[in-house]
This record gives structure tokens, sequence and C-alpha cells, in this order.
């Protein structure tokens, strides 16, 4: 067994309207807490008691990491729920995160089926260690669920829907300015011809090529409508797509749980690193989990399996957590549950990952 050692910033947070911005004490973590070193453990408390968390509840963590610098980045998680009697929850932050010096200010909420809500807003600081004073972390964006993504999406397409109104009113304003211009401003054929021929006048090579050059309506209109193009082009194609819901293909002895028909569906996102395929879950299986060895829910089809093996956690009905495995070969594995409590139906709505087979 690994041993770890955690530097943890204890936060007690109640759950109320008169304290909704927390007076914690002061956090200081340093960019050379890695692996997972750094970690921010939470209670959650309601009139001065332990608030219990259902099945049903989920905790969502915003930050936003180097806050007033040029690689100020956010980050949208999930703590991890330990004790849902308790109320304890806790989130160790990545290497990447870390990284990000500065002030940190973060927002937490618990999240229901129908029901979000704001517990507490608070902040820490990351010093930078003098062993990295010459690196320079990356602003990022980062979100673990889809549906928190769809707000920070909506604001991108407003952005992008905005720049795009600006090219085609540049476009039009070209192509009307082109449109006024007189004919008759212009030498007539002939003329210019005989101006050619005329070896009395003497021509530069820079009154040449000014000439050979002029533009035209019909040239300015191409390289307008190109532009316009270009730029839907450009839009389209950081444009998420979202597939249809598909009904996962339970093996033998497992059933819809919950009247929630366990489904999937792809996914294909614009990441920095180009166009990426995800399969999200959602619904619950039904059926009989073995706590003590492997339970096999399901096969993926060609074409949804993992780029490497999924592990992930998964609530049941009966409020204990277990894990979840998808290896490359596709078989969806019930892999275990807390205490042995062998629910009657397990939750896929958490499972997520990139698409590799």
């Amino acid at each position: 067994m690994t041993n770890q050692i955690f530097k943890s910033a204890i936060l007690n947070f109640s759950v109320s309207a008169q304290n909704a911005k927390a007076n914690v004490p002061q956090i200081r973590f340093s960019t050379q807490d890695s692996g997972g070193t750094a970690r921010l453990k939470f209670t959650a408390k309601k009139d001065d008691n332990n608030l219990p968390l259902s099945s049903a509840a989920e905790v969502t963590l915003a930050m936003v990491l180097s806050v007033g610098k040029k690689y100020e980045s956010s980050y949208i998680v999930n703590p991890e729920i330990i004790n849902r009697t308790e109320g304890v929850f806790e989130y160790s932050l990545t290497d990447e995160q870390i990284s990000h010096d500065g002030q940190a200010n973060a927002e937490l909420y618990v999240k229901y089926p129908n029901q979000t809500m704001q517990i507490n807003r608070f902040s820490f600081v990351i010093e930078k260690a003098m062993i990295d004073d010459n690196f320079l972390p990356v602003a990022t964006y980062y979100v673990e669920k889809w549906d928190d993504y769809e707000k920070i999406f909506n604001e991108k397409v407003e952005i992008l829907q905005n720049e795009i109104d600006d090219l085609q009113g540049q476009a039009t304003e070209l192509k009307n300015t082109f449109d006024s211009l007189n004919p008759d401003q212009f030498p007539q054929k002939a003329d210019f011809e005989n101006h050619i021929n005329n070896t009395n006048i003497h021509v530069t090579m820079t009154d040449k090529t000014n000439w050979n050059t002029k533009e035209n309506t019909a040239g300015s209109q191409a390289k307008a409508d190109s532009a316009l193009n270009s730029a839907k082009a450009y839009t389209d194609s950081k444009m998420d797509s979202y597939g249809a819901w598909i009904n996962v293909p339970l093996a033998s002895g497992y059933s819809t749980g919950d009247s929630n028909t366990p489904q999937y569906r792809l996914v294909a996102k614009q990441t920095s690193t180009g166009l990426k395929t995800f399969a999200e879950f959602r619904g619950s299986v039904a059926g009989t989990f073995i706590s003590t060895a492997n339970s096999t829910l399901a096969t993926m089809p060609t074409g949804t399996r993992p780029i490497v093996t999924y592990y992930g956690a998964a609530t049941s009905n009966n409020g204990n957590g277990g894990r979840i495995a998808i290896p490359v070969d596709g078989k969806l594995l019930q892999v275990s549950s807390t205490d042995n409590a062998n629910p009657s139906y397990v939750s896929l709505s958490m499972i997520l990952y990139e698409v590799g087979n």
C-alpha cells in the first residue's frame, strides 16, 4: 500500500441565506503541492447539524485560478462525497490546477435532480514555489459535466455570432462602396489601348503595376464572399455536435432500473488538440450485483468503446457508492459496491469517456 500525505484545508460551511460568503481560515498552497497533495475538505451543516446528502445529490465546485493574470483559468469539477450521512466531501487539486499561482476564488453548490443550491463562496492562495519561478501555466477552461459546459458554450456561440455579423456588415459596406463606382470614371477600352500603344508616353513600372492591380466590383465581392465563407467555416468547426440517445445493450439478467432507461450518446467536441468523440451515459440498471466480483452489465458496440479503461464512481438506490469499469473491449462492469451493499439498481449518469474504438 502506497502512503500518501495530504495538505488539507478543512472547511465547515453552513447552508444559510445569511452565510453565502463564508469566513474561512486563510488557506495557502504551493505550486509544488503536486500529486493531489493540496486537498479541500468540506463539511456541510444546517442549523449547526451535519447536512446529510441523499444518493441523488451531487456536489459541484467552481474555481477561478490565477485571478487577474493573463493565464487566469476556470474549472468546474465534482468533489467526491466520502460520507453522505455526515455531509462530508473533498477535492484534491490536480497538477495542472496547482500550477496556477495567485488568488483563487471558489464557489460550492449542491445539485439535486430539480434543484441547485449555492452553499458558500470562499477563496484561497496558491504561492509560486521558487523552483517554479520560470514556469508559466496555460490558460484553461475545464468542466466535468456537459450540462455545466452548456452555459459557457452558449456564451461562446454568442461571441462568434457577433463576429460573423460584424464580418457580414463589413462585406455589405464594401459591396455598396464598389457598386457606387461610376463606369464613366474609367477610360474606354479603345482609348486605353491607344494610350498603351502610344510610344511617346513614358510609363514607369510602378504606374503599370498600379493600373494592373486596380480593384473592381467583381473582385471585391469575391474577396468579401471568401472572407464571409471562411468565417462561417471556422465557427461551424468550433460547434460541438450531440448524437441521439441509444439504449445500452444490456446483458441477460439486467434491465431498466427505477423506470430510468439506461442510454448513451456520442458527443463530438472540439478540443485544444482537435476534434474528439466522447460517450455520455444516463439512466439506471437493475439486476443482481455481486459485490465481491465483477458483474458484466453490458457490452458496448465497436465505435463507442473507451480509448483507455474507464474507472468511475457510481451511485445506487440504497445510497451506497460503488465503482464502474469499462475496459477497451467495451464490457460495462460493476466492479464493487460499498460495504457489499448489493443494491437493486445503480446509476450510469456519471459515466463520460473519450471514445477510442
